[in-house]
């Protein structure tokens, strides 16, 4: 199965740390275990994400609210694929292949309904890429995300957060 950008759907078990080879009927939304990610490159991430956080502190597809619904407008909603609320790190993850007009319009949104969102925002493509000119920092490709979540890994170790490695090895 494909997407209209040609992303295949992952489907993953965080359970069994296994990936599906099948769209598990039913399951979705009744299981917090099974989880369908939008794209490769998003199932990338989390798994990155994985190896320095704990799931406990790993959110899926977290609504921010943008802008409140009002008489004349509806609400504007953004949907976050990640967001990290951990001791050290409190930031939002988007993995991003295409920059759709959609959501570059979100993001144009968000910085000018809630800046400090944006400025929490850390934008993973599979390559370094700038999407909104030289005003805003590139986005991350999957090693410069690792690198900076290292860095917090230091303070992680010093406070006992929990800490694991769940990435699948290969047999």
């Amino acid at each position: 199965m494909a997407n209209k950008f040609n992303n295949k759907f992952v489907y993953y078990d965080r359970r069994l740390n296994k990936v599906l080879d099948y769209r598990p009927l039913g399951a979705l939304g009744r299981d917090p275990d099974i989880v369908k990610f939008d794209s490769i490159l998003e199932f990338k991430v989390y798994l990155t994400l994985r190896e320095y956080i704990s799931d406990e502190f790993i959110h899926l597809h977290r609504s921010v609210l943008l802008k409140p619904k009002t008489v004349y407008s509806s609400a504007i909603r953004y949907i976050a694929d990640f967001q990290i609320i951990a001791p050290n790190l409190n930031c939002y993850v988007e993995a991003k292949g295409v920059l759709t007009p959609t959501a570059k319009l979100k993001f144009q949104a968000m910085e000018l309904l809630k800046p400090e969102i944006r400025k929490l925002t850390i934008i993973v493509s599979e390559k370094r890429q700038s999407y909104f000119g030289v005003a805003y920092p590139q986005s991350l490709n999957l090693a410069d995300l690792r690198a900076y979540l290292a860095t917090n890994a230091q303070y992680v170790d010093k406070h006992g957060i929990t800490r694991k490695n769940t990435l699948v090895k290969s047999s």
